[in-house]
């Protein structure tokens, strides 16, 4: 039965975190190819999808996501301090 006590006692964690930080970002490189090449094209070919991930050391599917949010974040206009509720209430 005591065991049972400790549960409430002591809640279970929010999230699964187990303190490690975790870094996503690119190299700074990769960025800047990435950058440059969005500013000739926003939407660029499989083929330039290809060449880019070769020459970034990037995955195919890496690239392809890092130009999908790029749109994504210059389509949303930068509203100071929405707080994410997408304007319903």
């Amino acid at each position: 039965m005591d065991k049972y006590r400790l549960r409430r006692k002591f809640p279970l964690p929010r999230t699964i975190w187990d303190g490690e930080e975790t870094v996503y970002c690119f190299k700074e490189k990769s960025r800047n190819s990435l950058k440059e090449t969005y500013k000739v094209n926003r939407y660029p070919t499989p083929d330039e999808k290809r060449t880019l991930a070769n020459k970034t050391g990037l995955t195919m599917t890496q690239v392809s996501n890092w130009f999908k949010n790029r749109r994504q974040r210059d389509r949303t206009p930068c509203s100071g301090g929405g707080g994410g509720s997408g304007g319903r209430g």
